[in-house]
C-alpha cells in the first residue's frame, strides 16, 4: 500500500533562476558521494526543461567543477544515483559534503549556507519520516484485507505522512518569510505558491511584490500566479477563453457565459478519476437547476479526443462539452487564463458575466444557486 503526498523530494517544485553577472569562474566541489553512479550534472535553475551546462565525473565519492562561463544564480547539482540538490553558487568557491546517515547534504562557501543548510536538515527529517510511513504501510494488507487494527495502523502511518509533509511546507515557508531579500526564498515561494494558505498568501504577495533582486524564472511565475489570482477574484468580469467542440469548431465561453444564465466551467480530463468522481453530484446539481437558468461548460484538458468523447458517454454528461486544443494559442487557453494547476477546477460565473467563485466543490455550487435561482 502507498500512502501519496504533496511534494516531491527529487525535484522538489519549479525551476529557479540566474541572477547578476560575475567575472570570476563558478565554482563547485563535493565530497562523501560514495554511493554516486558515476556522473553529476550542473544544470542551468533558470531553465524550465531542465538543461545541462556541465558534467564531471564522480571519482572515489568526490568531484569539482569550475567553469568560467557560468554566471551567478541559482543551479541544481544533479548526482546521479543519489539526489538533486538546489544551490547558490557566485564569486565563492562552494563545498558540499554528503552523509550517508542523514541521505543528505551540508552546504559550504555560499552566501546563503545557513538558509541552505537548515533547508536541507528540515528535508532530510521530513523525507525520512515520510519514507518510514510508505514502508510501513507497504506492509500491510490490501484495504478490504485488513484487520481493524490493521486499518487503525495505516490511518495512524498516513497522519504521520501528512504531518511530516506539513511540517516541510510550513518550514520552507517560514525560512522564506523570515529571509525576504534572498533569492532563494522567491525559489521556497515558487514551490510551495499553490499549497499556500489565505494568510501565507498575504506573506508571499508581499515578499514577490518588494523583491529587489534579478527578474527571474521563479520570480515571473510568482507574478503570474498573484496576477491571475487578481483577475479571477470574486466579482471580477470572467475572462473569456476558446475551446473546441465535438465537431472540431472552435467556439468562444463567451458565447454561453453573461447571456443571463449563470454558467459554471468544469475542467476535467478523462484519465482525472477525482473529476470523474465529481460527475454524480453535479448531475444531480444540473438536474435541480438547468430549468431555473443554470448551464455547465464541461472544458476537457484530453489530447486524445477519443478518449474524451467515449468519456462524455460513459458518464452521459448531457450538458455542453469542449475540449482543449493545440491549435489555441496560450493566451486564448481556458486553463492558463484562470491559472489552473489541478483538476478537477470550477469558475462559477453569475449572469451578467461576474464571476462568483473558482475551484468550487459541487454543495457550494448548489448552495449559491439556491441562493441566486429561488
Amino acid at each position: 500500500m502507498k500512502i501519496t503526498g504533496v511534494l516531491s523530494f527529487a525535484v522538489l517544485g519549479v525551476a529557479a533562476f540566474f541572477s547578476s553577472c560575475s567575472n570570476n569562474a563558478i565554482e563547485l566541489a563535493g565530497d562523501g558521494f560514495s554511493t554516486a553512479e558515476g556522473m553529476v550534472y550542473l544544470i542551468d535553475g533558470n531553465s524550465e526543461n531542465g538543461q545541462a551546462l556541465d558534467s564531471t565525473k564522480v571519482v572515489d565519492g568526490a568531484f569539482a567543477f569550475k567553469n568560467p562561463n557560468l554566471k551567478e544564480g541559482m543551479y541544481y547539482a544533479s548526482v546521479k544515483g543519489v539526489d538533486r540538490y538546489i544551490l547558490y553558487l557566485g564569486a565563492e568557491k562552494v563545498q558540499i559534503s554528503y552523509n550517508e546517515d542523514s541521505k543528505s547534504i551540508t552546504v559550504k562557501g555560499s552566501k546563503y549556507d545557513d538558509m541552505l543548510n537548515a533547508y536541507y536538515a528540515l528535508r532530510a527529517e521530513c523525507k525520512a519520516e515520510m519514507e518510514a510511513c510508505q514502508v510501513a504501510a507497504q506492509q500491510l494488507p490490501e484495504e478490504n484485507e485488513r484487520t481493524e487494527e490493521q486499518n487503525a495502523e495505516y490511518e495512524s502511518l498516513k497522519q504521520r505522512f501528512q504531518n511530516a509533509d506539513a511540517k516541510f511546507s510550513e518550514g520552507i515557508q517560514k525560512l522564506a518569510f523570515e529571509n525576504p531579500t534572498s533569492p532563494i526564498s522567491v525559489f521556497f515561494v515558487a514551490t510551495q505558491i499553490h499549497e499556500l494558505g489565505e494568510e501565507a498568501l498575504v506573506k508571499a504577495k508581499e515578499l514577490i511584490t518588494n523583491f529587489k533582486g534579478e527578474t527571474t524564472l521563479a520570480l515571473t511565475k510568482c507574478k503570474e500566479f498573484f496576477e491571475v489570482q487578481e483577475a479571477t477574484a470574486t466579482g471580477k468580469p470572467f475572462r473569456d477563453f476558446k475551446a473546441m467542440d465535438a465537431d472540431g469548431n472552435i467556439v468562444s465561453l463567451s458565447e454561453v457565459a453573461g447571456k443571463g444564465n449563470i454558467v459554471l466551467v468544469d475542467f476535467w480530463a478523462s484519465w482525472c478519476g477525482y473529476c470523474k468522481r465529481a460527475f454524480p453530484e453535479l448531475k444531480k446539481v444540473y438536474a435541480e437547476f438547468s430549468p431555473k437558468g443554470f448551464e455547465i461548460f464541461g472544458y476537457s484538458l484530453d489530447k486524445d479526443k477519443d478518449k474524451w468523447k467515449a468519456q462524455v458517454a460513459a458518464d452521459t454528461l448531457v450538458w455542453k462539452q469542449f475540449v482543449a486544443d493545440e491549435s489555441i494559442a496560450d493566451a486564448d487557453r481556458g486553463e492558463k487564463l484562470y491559472g489552473v494547476r489541478g483538476i478537477p477546477f470550477t469558475v462559477l460565473i453569475d449572469k451578467d458575466g461576474t464571476l462568483l467563485g473558482t475551484n468550487l466543490e459541487p454543495d457550494e455550487v448548489r448552495a449559491i444557486l439556491a441562493e441566486k435561482l429561488q
